[in-house]
């Protein structure tokens, strides 16, 4: 069974520790995304593309950046960025952990984002 998220409006949503306080249903990942991109990306010079990644059965091509790409790819002031969304639960597979050490090594930036509070930090080491 699929676990339901916030059925708040998204102006009424008031989420704290995975849970929306109004309606105390777990915030799901695909609905927390639209609010960080926002706020990642709304005039603060970084540029943000959705990595997909998958497999296409027709073609029998696998199709994305790398085994364990970010679901976002960018660029901030000429520098490579990747952020991976995860809700407060989530936790990062052993070929993401990989390819963040990969990224690191090259002098990109790599990092999680759970909550406004990390896109605002995620701006900050970005913008400083």
């Amino acid at each position: 069974m699929k676990t339901r998220g916030c059925i708040c409006l998204r102006i009424a949503r008031r989420w704290v520790d995975g849970h929306c306080t109004v309606c105390n249903h777990p915030v799901l990942e695909e609905q927390l995304i639209p609010t960080l991109i926002e706020i990642l990306t709304g005039g603060t010079g970084l540029v943000l593309w959705r990595n997909p990644r998958g497999f296409d059965e027709r073609t029998k091509t696998k199709y994305g950046l790398a085994p364990g790409a970010a679901d976002y790819v960018g660029l901030c002031r000429g520098r490579y960025v990747e952020i991976e969304f995860k809700t407060k639960t989530g936790r990062q597979s052993p070929d993401q952990k990989a390819h963040q050490l990969t990224i690191e090594r090259c002098k990109g930036y790599y990092s999680l984002c759970r909550s406004e509070d990390d896109a605002r930090r995620i701006l900050k080491e970005l913008t400083s």
